[in-house]
């Protein structure tokens, strides 16, 4: 209506005045564009360009508009860990992917992945433990479980009792990793090595200088086929099945709810499991 209203000639226009006033030499020098009379259409394309200025401003100052409008990539860390950082950027990808979000998961040593992603550095945290929340107060908690992971007992002896859970495992040398924040918690006051790596764990095992590992079923299960080791044993029952968490920093508070309700609708549809076995059966046929 705008458009039509300001391509009307000269004589329905009482406002042109003011537009060509200081501009009326240069029209009256196009006036060879229209020869059969008049300037109605040097009006009418003075206006065209009038009204592509004022959408473009208007476009430009419409609230929440911008140019640079399209959504950032979501950036993550977690601890370096054989396949679940592959888990969680699966899972991530595809949960995000549904609210329009790309994602990027970057792993590093896992006490500088919490420091980071706590301080606000990244957008949040892949997946953990809820061991993690007592001293990192500033990443929120997505209330749905993305994965549950068992945690075991790893022995060069496969007769090795640890019937009593973790008070069987008080008797012996043990290590586990460092930023393993549940496994910490629970070997506290006990006789323990924290150590950056699996890949360290293991060989300390394999040289006896600890009697046991304590790492989930998952991690070690890789571990050791990537390392090519034999005679370590997984000992039952397991310690502990736990669920692991993906979490937000406090900064993106807003987006806890919308994730939640995508993890809740991928676990009905039973796709937060499929992406786990899935990836369990690429790494284990490897």
């Amino acid at each position: 209506m705008l458009g039509w209203y300001i391509l009307r000639p000269w004589s329905h226009y009482k406002g042109y005045n003011w537009l060509i006033a200081d501009n009326s030499a240069k029209i009256d020098s196009l006036k060879f564009l229209a020869p059969w009379g008049g300037g109605l259409l040097i009006h009418r394309i003075a206006c065209v360009f009038f009204c592509i200025f004022l959408c473009t401003v208007f476009a430009l100052s419409a609230p929440g508009q911008s140019l640079a409008a399209s959504k950032k990539p979501l950036i993550f860390t977690t601890f370096p860990s054989a396949g679940y950082s592959e888990i969680f950027e699966r899972i991530l990808r595809e949960a995000y992917g549904r609210l329009g979000y790309d994602i990027i998961v970057q792993n590093m040593p896992a006490e500088r992945a919490l420091v980071t992603s706590d301080s606000g550095i990244v957008d949040g945290e892949a997946g953990r433990l809820s061991a993690i929340e007592k001293n990192n107060l500033n990443l929120i908690r997505v209330p749905t479980p993305i994965y549950e992971t068992r945690v075991v007992v790893w022995s060069l002896d496969k007769d090795l009792d640890v019937s009593e859970g973790w008070k069987s495992v008080a008797r012996y040398k043990l290590g586990t990793l460092l930023g393993f924040k549940y496994a910490e918690a629970e070997t506290y006051k006990m006789n323990r090595v924290l150590v950056p790596t699996n890949e360290k764990l293991f060989e300390m095992l394999q040289h006896k200088r600890i009697d046991i590992v304590v790492l989930s079923l998952f991690e070690g299960l890789t571990i050791l086929k990537g390392m090519g080791l034999d005679g370590v044993y997984t000992l039952d029952p397991p310690l502990g099945v736990l669920p692991m968490y993906h979490y937000l920093h406090e900064k993106n508070a807003k987006l806890v709810p919308k994730i939640d309700k995508v993890f809740r609708e991928m676990e009905e549809e039973g796709r937060l499991v499929e992406i786990a076995k899935e990836l369990e059966t690429e790494l284990r046929s490897q």
